[in-house]
């Protein structure tokens, strides 16, 4: 059986008050906010990646993760695709880093699993 292989295309983070988020919206991931988080994966391989789960787990004991697992329910050959809803994250007002990093767990049942992190700078 061949093996696709999801890579870490890109994400980004989204600090405003709608959905899940809340923040103030000036794309700058402050503490106190809680950020929705969309993942690209994107597909090198010649076979597709079938229906992929995403898990977001934290290095830092304080983040709480309110929403840690998004669906990809079929990653094409030579595409990228965002997750079809984002990783939502809460910063406590307490969290004194100036970065967050995020570990990014993506497997399915015709794919190597993925293993990433996100480094996300945190400003005061």
């Amino acid at each position: 059986m061949e093996t696709a292989l999801p890579q870490l295309h890109t994400f980004t983070v989204d600090d405003d008050a709608d959905g899940l988020s809340s923040g103030n919206g000036n794309g700058i991931v402050e503490i106190g906010e809680t950020i929705e988080i969309e993942v690209a994966l994107e597909n090198n391989t010649q076979i597709s990646a079938l229906l992929l789960r995403a898990e977001l787990s934290s290095t830092h004991p304080e983040i709480v993760i309110v929403q840690s697992e998004v669906v990809f329910p079929s990653l094409p050959p030579a595409t990228t695709l965002t997750s079809s809803e984002p990783f939502v994250v809460r910063i406590p007002a307490s969290f004194f880093r100036h970065h967050l990093v995020l570990r990014l767990k993506v497997e399915g049942p015709n794919s190597l699993t993925l293993y990433d992190s996100l480094r996300i700078p945190i400003s005061r």
